[in-house]
C-alpha cells in the first residue's frame, strides 16, 4: 500500500471522530456565550483539515474574512507537505485568531517522535494511539486557554509573550517556560505525551 492509501484509509476511519471531537469543542465554546453555527467544515488542501468557525462573546457572527473568529482546526499532517520528504504522519489540532496561533494540541511537536513513520509495521497501532491522545484533551481547559490568549478588543491580537504547557510534569500548569521554538514566537502549547517540553532548547521568548 502506498504512502497516499495510507493517508487516504486514516481519513476515512477518523472522518466522524475528528467532526464529533469539534462539535464537543464547539459546543463548550457556545456555553460560554461564544457564537458557532453547528457547522463542521472540510477545508481540506494540501492535508486534509476539518475546522470550526467561533466568535467571542459580543462579536457578531459574520463571513470567515472577519478577523475576530477563532478557527478550531484538525489536521492529518503529512511529512512530505511540511518537510517536502519522507512518509511520516502526525494529528493536532489548533486554534488560531487573525492568523496567529493560539493554542496547539500536537503531542511531541518539534520532536523526532513527532512522526509516525507509516513504513513500520505497527503503524496503524500507533495512529490509534495517537488520536487518543489528541481526542482525549481537557477540552473545557483548551477553551479556556483560547480565552486567555485573545481579546475581543482587538481583530488580531499579538503573540502572547510567554509559552506556557498544559500540563507538564516538570513543571506546574501555567507556569513560564523558557524555551520555544514555535514560528519565532511564543504560543499557548498542549504538551500531551511528554514528560518534559518539546521546544527547542536554547530559544526564549
Amino acid at each position: 500500500m502506498d504512502y497516499s492509501q495510507k493517508i487516504e484509509d486514516i481519513r476515512n476511519f477518523f472522518t466522524s471522530q475528528i467532526e464529533r471531537l469539534l462539535q464537543r469543542i464547539g459546543s463548550e465554546f457556545v456555553k460560554r456565550g461564544w457564537t458557532w453555527d453547528d457547522t463542521v467544515l472540510d477545508m481540506t488542501g494540501d492535508e486534509y483539515t476539518w475546522s470550526i468557525a467561533v466568535w467571542p462573546p459580543g462579536v457578531a457572527a459574520s463571513d470567515l474574512t472577519s478577523p475576530e473568529f477563532v478557527d478550531v482546526s484538525f489536521t492529518i499532517v503529512e511529512q512530505p507537505a511540511r518537510e517536502g520528504g519522507g512518509e511520516g504522519v502526525a494529528l493536532g489540532l489548533d486554534a488560531h485568531q487573525g492568523g496567529h496561533p493560539l493554542v496547539r494540541a500536537a503531542p511531541y511537536n518539534y520532536t523526532p517522535q513527532f512522526w509516525i513513520d507509516t513504513n513500520q509495521a505497527r503503524y496503524w497501532d500507533h495512529v490509534l494511539d495517537r488520536f487518543a491522545e489528541v481526542s482525549g484533551i481537557d477540552i473545557p481547559e483548551f477553551v479556556s486557554e483560547v480565552e486567555s490568549q485573545i481579546s475581543t478588543s482587538s481583530p488580531a491580537p499579538p503573540p502572547p509573550t510567554r509559552h506556557r504547557v498544559i500540563p507538564q510534569a516538570s513543571a506546574a500548569p501555567g507556569a513560564p517556560h523558557a524555551n520555544c521554538a514555535y514560528a519565532g514566537y511564543c504560543v499557548a502549547f498542549y504538551d500531551l505525551g511528554t514528560a518534559t517540553s518539546p521546544c527547542g532548547a536554547g530559544r526564549t521568548p
